[in-house]
């Protein structure tokens, strides 16, 4: 008599002999060492229990719950939670050795059958569930960095000069990119519905598909584009359950499939494409009297049944979910601590990664964003005043590079409207382009290029995407149903110039770093405060600017660095502090705005380089009295982290033909 067996691993079955119960075999196909069920067992295997790094391999407990043991040290008292138990599968196709906990009590999983069937595709089959399982199991209190290399499945050849023609027949905010790295873009004729679509290739100018079908009322925020270019994803309007998507098929111009990720009264916070036609989402909400649900489901995009689930406590903070570019991770800042990395496995919906980012707490996760080959992690931290790039082993967690500036990454990165990803890497790992806006070599931690948006009232950014290829930035000008994709050239040269101005002070320059300048700072009119005062405090942030940028600053040198400052009367603001319940009108007062004037000159008055710009807040926060020098109090103190937003070059050729970082002006449209 033998014993069959499935590798949780690889998904080989293969017979042995019935002697072999409850004894060790390895896989003849991927060399895995698994448990033989015994008799009173299921004949599918177990899942494998995952260990911390240095910890010794347990023994199965006989018992399917384990009792918590309280455990005495030195005074202390060490809480050991042993939870111990087989998953009952639930059919022969579902995916062995994978942890579903099953939901809170009273709530039922997503039943995909319930949705309409699309003719021509089979029916939907509703999910299995566990049933037994811990959902602490998914985010332990210590977890060992478990994350492998995660590429682009094929490298993208971009041309090494872009010369394409890609016309946008709709509106450029309507361009769809795949969220993890592809040359693939639909450009949708879409409202509510999504009533056409062309799908082109940017690496190549080709144009794949039309979409000619009609779509319901999905909405724009979560439609996705599939990275190989043959599906689109979206959130279905639906008052019943607010977790409904439809998936259509460019090829086709057919729905494909509509799968409800959760019950009602659950909430959609994140949905995509996985590699073999696979959906992931993650839902959050609240059951009755039970405590709110975190959650992410795998979903087969054929199908419709659900084949994996997180515990109901999952980490990952929808909004801010990056993938891998091979689409196995899922990363984004905890929602339980905002410093802390966690990183998601969508082959098993598991807790794989936990760091905490900042050693004193302080600092919080802006973003993350992972390398083209998957062997790095970028992160960005955020702090009062300051900012970080941390660059990750992917394969372990530690830390290779870190870049600290004087300023807030939202000061620093101004791309506040940016539709595309906050951190992107260029194709060969050499810098990265935070915002839309800034991009940093990784070797020098340098500015190398920088975006401006004109007219530039209140900061506002273009929102169109830009995306690193070589020799620049592929983004969408022109005005709607005249639209077309451009190149916005960087020269790779300019990031070995950086590097090189961190070691070699021999070249000749203009303005370069480690040369010694003086700061002048003049303060002419102003509306409030003292000119005494104004000054200092520019002179404070600008010196601090400066020194940042590698300058040395003393009196009387042949370069100086400018700063002309005045105020003038800007738009009224309004407060929302209205006093005492049922009394008063909202008092208004008007604003200031300040008008700056950035240059470099030489001592005998020849100008290097000129930069004006002006400030003026869509909002202010006021202490006491709302009045209009409260207004410009507040003005003044946003302008300190703004300022650092605005260029500073810190190079010149000595023919000015040269400056680092390099600037770009487009139109906003």
């Amino acid at each position: 008599m033998s014993i069959r067996v499935k590798c949780d691993t690889c998904s080989k079955s293969f017979a042995v002999s019935d002697e072999k119960a409850g004894k060790r075999v390895r896989c003849p196909g991927c060399k895995e060492v698994l448990t033989v069920p015994s008799d009173d067992e299921e004949l599918e295997p177990a899942p494998r229990p995952r260990k911390a790094s240095g910890q010794k391999k347990k023994k199965k407990a006989a018992k399917s719950q384990a009792p918590w043991l309280l455990i005495g040290i030195g005074g202390g008292v060490l809480v050991v939670a042993i939870v111990v138990g087989f998953l009952l599968m639930g059919g022969p196709d579902k995916p062995a050795g994978v942890a579903q906990p099953a939901p809170p009590d009273g709530v039922v999983p997503a039943t995909p059958n319930a949705s309409p069937t699309v003719p021509g595709t089979p029916p939907a089959t509703a999910p299995t569930t566990p049933s037994t399982a811990s959902s602490a199991a998914s985010a332990p209190a210590v977890v060992a960095w478990a994350v492998k290399a995660d590429p682009v499945p094929q490298p993208i050849e971009w041309p090494a000069s872009w010369k394409a023609k890609v016309d946008v027949f709709g509106s450029a905010s309507e361009v769809l990119f795949p969220t993890s790295l592809s040359p693939l873009v639909v450009d949708l004729e879409a409202g509510a519905e999504v009533r056409g679509g062309q799908v082109w290739n940017l690496a190549t100018g080709e144009k794949l598909h039309t979409f000619k079908g009609k779509t319901g009322p999905i909405s724009a925020p979560e439609r996705r584009l599939s990275p190989d270019g043959k599906y689109l994803l979206g959130k279905a309007v639906d008052k019943e359950n607010n977790t409904k998507l439809e998936i259509w098929s460019l090829e086709t111009s057919q729905l494909v499939r509509q799968i409800s990720a959760d019950v009602a009264g659950m909430n959609l916070g994140f949905a995509d494409f996985l590699p073999g036609d696979r959906i992931v989402t993650i839902t959050t909400g609240k059951q009755g009297d039970k405590n709110a649900a975190h959650r992410q489901r795998v979903f087969n995009l054929n199908s419709g049944e659900q084949l994996l689930q997180s515990g109901d406590d999952n980490l990952l903070e929808p909004k801010n979910a990056v993938f891998s570019h091979g689409r196995r991770y899922l990363a984004s800042y905890s929602r339980a601590v905002r410093g802390e990395l966690v990183i998601y496995d969508t082959q098993t919906c598991q807790l794989v990664a936990k760091k905490l980012m900042s050693g004193k707490g302080t600092d919080s996760v802006e973003a993350a964003g992972f390398s083209p080959l998957g062997d790095k992690i970028a992160v960005a931290m955020g702090g009062y005043n300051v900012c970080r790039i941390v660059v990750l082993d992917a394969a372990t967690g530690n830390e290779l590079q870190e870049h600290r500036y004087p300023a807030s990454f939202r000061n620093l990165v101004p791309g506040l409207l940016y539709t595309g990803p906050t951190i992107d890497w260029f194709p060969d790992a050499s810098a990265l382009l935070l915002g839309g806006t800034v991009a940093i070599d990784l070797v020098s931690g340098r500015l190398v290029w920088s975006l401006f948006t004109a007219p530039n009232e209140y900061s506002l950014d273009n929102t169109n995407r830009r995306l690193p290829v070589a020799g620049g930035f592929l983004t969408i000008s022109g005005k709607v149903n005249k639209a077309k994709f451009t190149l916005l050239p960087f020269e790779a040269k300019s990031l070995s110039l950086a590097q090189s101005l961190s070691t070699n002070n021999s070249l000749d320059a203009l303005i370069k770093p480690s040369q010694k300048v003086s700061l002048d700072v003049k303060v002419e009119k102003l509306l409030f405060g003292t000119p005494e005062e104004t000054k200092k405090t520019l002179e404070g942030t600008y010196r601090e600017m400066l020194e940042a940028a590698g300058f040395e600053l003393a009196d009387n040198q042949p370069v100086v660095f400018k700063v002309s400052y005045n105020e003038a009367a800007a738009g009224k603001f309004d407060s929302f502090m209205r006093g005492p319940i049922g009394g008063g009108a909202t008092p208004s007062v008007v604003g200031t705005k300040a008008l700056v004037n950035l240059e470099w000159a030489t001592n005998q008055k020849e100008s290097l380089w000129k930069h004006p710009f002006e400030f003026a807040p869509r909002t202010i926060s006021v202490k006491g009295e709302f009045t209009a020098e409260a207004a410009r109090k507040s003005m003044f103190e946003q302008l300190q982290s703004f300022v650092f937003s605005q260029p500073l070059p810190y190079y010149l050729s000595t023919d000015k033909q040269t400056m680092l970082p390099t600037f770009t002006t487009v139109v906003r449209e």
